[in-house]
């Protein structure tokens, strides 16, 4: 998904026929648990209102294209959280290629959100300054009207405290580790 021609027939990607046995070069996979990582969360910015400039960072780390549709992205209070309170569906297309991340945010005007390029929106809630709270990456096929289960659950991160409290205006909270935090 470079672009560019690597083995010099003309074909540039996945329409190069000698790059079709590449997992990158499949169709668009749902991502089911583990595809996908929370890595990266702005929940109190500086500069804009919270209602403008929050974002969740997110990465493929799977080997395949993985279709963003459909997916939530939740919200609970609470470090022992077992389902969202509160979500939000990505509702358009959006192929993330493997290894690379995106970005979903509370507006995609970098006049309004303080100058970042937001690849996808997230509505119905926003990530509390106080306390302790989940967020919830799922997948496609939870409806909500059943209790969340771990095939259902793509990512979970929690944060302890007052992460996003007045002293972290304008600062994000970014994963040092990618490995289980609750071990």
């Amino acid at each position: 998904f470079d672009g560019k021609d690597e083995d010099g027939d003309g074909a540039m990607d996945c329409e190069d026929s000698d790059c079709a046995v590449r997992p990158a070069c499949l169709p668009p996979i749902k991502p089911g648990p583990g595809d996908l990582l929370v890595i990266e969360v702005m929940g109190n910015p500086y500069g804009v209102s919270d209602l403008d400039g929050e974002w969740v960072e997110v990465v493929n780390v799977s080997d395949r294209r993985v279709e963003l549709q459909s997916v939530h992205l939740g919200y609970a209070k609470g470090i022992d959280a077992t389902s969202p309170d509160a979500r939000s569906r990505v509702d358009q297309s959006f192929v993330l290629p493997p290894f690379r991340p995106a970005i979903l945010g509370r507006n995609l005007s970098k006049e309004e959100n303080g100058g970042l390029g937001v690849d996808l929106l997230f509505r119905n809630f926003h990530i509390s300054n106080n306390g302790p709270s989940s967020l919830f990456l799922i997948g496609p096929e939870w409806d909500g009207s059943s209790p969340l289960s771990e095939a259902h659950l793509i990512d979970r991160v929690a944060f302890t405290g007052d992460v996003f409290g007045v002293r972290a205006v304008g600062r994000s909270w970014q994963v040092s580790q990618l490995n289980d935090p609750y071990e």
